[in-house]
């Protein structure tokens, strides 16, 4: 299992630090925990966790967003979230894309983030 994180294209500074945890695969879903550090001075608002689910052959097999609870993130606090694919084989879930913004601030990407535990 791997995944990815792609910067955005908003203009916004990357402040978000995404930490992904642990993942579940049943036999009817795959279920992704992680949490959200804000590094930023301000407090983030409307913070919204995005994931692309793909098959082997790079097809979309579904997308899902949820926002961290709670969904605003003081600085230097962190924010769980959880996201959920339901299927009838999970096991056709090869990569997983993620995505964290809020009105504020974006993902922190570079080289060193945090990968996807099985």
């Amino acid at each position: 299992m791997t995944s990815t994180f792609e910067e955005s294209e908003d203009d916004k500074p990357e402040a978000l630090q995404l930490s992904v945890g642990k993942n579940s695969k049943g036999s009817v879903s795959f279920k992704i925990l992680g949490e959200i550090l804000n590094q930023g001075q301000d407090n983030a608002n409307s913070v919204k966790v995005s994931g692309i689910f793909y098959d082997k052959e790079h097809r979309v097999l579904d997308i899902d967003y949820k926002y961290t609870n709670p969904d605003i993130i003081s600085p230097n606090k962190k924010a769980p979230f959880e996201l959920s694919f339901y299927t009838h084989d999970s096991k056709k879930i090869k990569s997983i894309a993620i995505n964290a913004q809020s009105n504020e601030y974006s993902l922190i990407t570079n080289n060193n983030q945090n990968k996807t535990k099985s």
